[in-house]
C-alpha cells in the first residue's frame, strides 16, 4: 500500500512540475525544446525498463500487437516533443490548459 501511495506522489510531482522545469531548462541551459522531451522519453524508457529487469515483472507482448506498441510510444514522444515545444512559445499556463482541457472537448 505504501509503495503505490509514493509511487503516486512521485508521478504527480514529476507530472506537475514538467513544465516549469522545461521553461528554467531552456531559459538558464538554453536546452531546446525538443532536446527535453527526447531525454525525458529516454530517461523514461531506462526507468521502466530497469524496474521491469530488478522486479521480473516484463509484460509479454503478443507478437501481433507488438506495432501498436511501437505505435504508442511513438506517439508519446510526439507529444512531448509538441508539449515541450508549445511550452517554450506559449507558456506554461496556456500550453497545461490546451493540454488537460482540450481532451474531453475532443471527446464529446
Amino acid at each position: 500500500m505504501l509503495s503505490g501511495l509514493l509511487l503516486i506522489a512521485c508521478a504527480a510531482i514529476s507530472w506537475g512540475t514538467t513544465g516549469s522545469v522545461s521553461t528554467i531548462l531552456a531559459e538558464r541551459a538554453g536546452a531546446h525544446p525538443l532536446l527535453v522531451g527526447a531525454a525525458r522519453t529516454w530517461l523514461a524508457a531506462l526507468f521502466l525498463l530497469a524496474l521491469a529487469a530488478i522486479t521480473g515483472n516484463a509484460i509479454a507482448i503478443a507478437r501481433a500487437d507488438r506495432w501498436r506498441c511501437l505505435a504508442m510510444g511513438a506517439c508519446m514522444a510526439g507529444y512531448q516533443a509538441a508539449y515541450f515545444s508549445a511550452v517554450a512559445q506559449s507558456g506554461i499556463a496556456v500550453t497545461a490548459l490546451v493540454a488537460i482541457c482540450s481532451a474531453p472537448l475532443i471527446i464529446a
